[in-house]
């Protein structure tokens, strides 16, 4: 899954992001924020809210700490934090589409759903054209159960991503609710070629022409152990996933658990299964 914002960029800035710090920063601090997020991208994520909160305690505040906190606060786990200091930062750039994307993945892996996707909606409403890219909302469709809303992000996602297992996977997750996974299966949306291993046999596994023991022997075919990390996670995540959609719920926390103790991974798909987990449990 490929979003201009996806967190996969991990501790650097991506470029949409560098666009809102560089707006934000103010020339008579502009070093002190620039140590801060350096701070941050190296993963001192305590000196870089100390060193935010220095600026922002000025009688000016520099514009640009808030968003260097707030990313501080969400990747060190305090997303409720991050949350209040990108509304902040929205207040002196109200309409800005990538603080609303920033909102929205906040409140995801804070696991509140609803004000993830009202997010998504305002940057979309910003910034229309980014919405086929946002695989982000089509996820939160899904835990909100808006699988008319989620199928429908999801083919729009295949018009700019149409070798994505993952795209593929969800839309069926989307559409499995509504129309049963036989009619789900039938429309899956044909993938010829994702080479992220092991996205084809999870592609297979969804189609009906591979097992959970294919998906696990080709994810353990990894040229070194962070690879494999990645790769198992991904196929405890899509199995788990899978035997959700078929009604399997002890089969799919299991699969789920492995994903998040086992395998644990930084980006947003990390995060997903966390979110997946926590939200399953509350029903228990």
């Amino acid at each position: 899954m490929r979003f201009p914002l996806s967190p996969r960029a991990g501790r650097v800035f991506p470029a949409a992001i560098a666009a809102v710090f560089s707006a934000c920063a103010q020339t008579p601090s502009e070093l002190t924020v620039s140590d801060a997020a350096t701070s941050l991208q190296r993963g001192d994520f305590e000196e870089a809210i100390r060193a935010a909160n220095g600026l922002l305690a000025a009688e000016t505040p520099n514009l640009a700490a808030y968003w260097v906190r707030a990313r501080a606060y969400e990747q060190s786990g305090n997303f409720a934090a991050a949350i209040e200091d990108y509304a902040k930062l929205l207040e002196y750039r109200p309409g800005d589409p990538q603080i609303h994307n920033a909102i929205g993945a906040a409140a995801f892996k804070n696991a509140d759903i609803e004000r993830s996707i009202e997010a998504f909606d305002a940057a979309i409403e910003q910034e229309p054209a980014q919405e086929p890219h946002h695989w982000q909302r089509g996820i939160s469709y899904y835990y909100a159960e808006r699988f008319a809303e989620g199928e429908e992000q999801f083919q729009m996602h295949r018009a700019v991503n149409p070798q994505d297992v993952e795209n593929a996977v969800w839309h069926f997750l989307c559409a499995a609710p509504l129309i049963g996974t036989v009619n789900a299966r039938a429309r899956l949306i044909p993938i010829d070629n994702d080479a992220r291993a092991p996205m084809m046999e999870i592609y297979g596994l969804f189609r009906g022409e591979a097992s959970a023991d294919d998906v696990i022997e080709r994810a353990r075919k990894a040229p070194s152990p962070d690879e494999l990390t990645g790769q198992m996670f991904y196929a405890h995540l899509y199995l788990g996933l899978y035997h959700e959609a078929h009604g399997r719920a002890a089969a799919a926390a299991e699969h789920i658990a492995k994903a998040v103790r086992d395998y644990p991974v930084s980006h947003y798909m990390g995060h997903v299964a966390r979110v997946h987990q926590q939200i399953r449990n509350r029903g228990k």
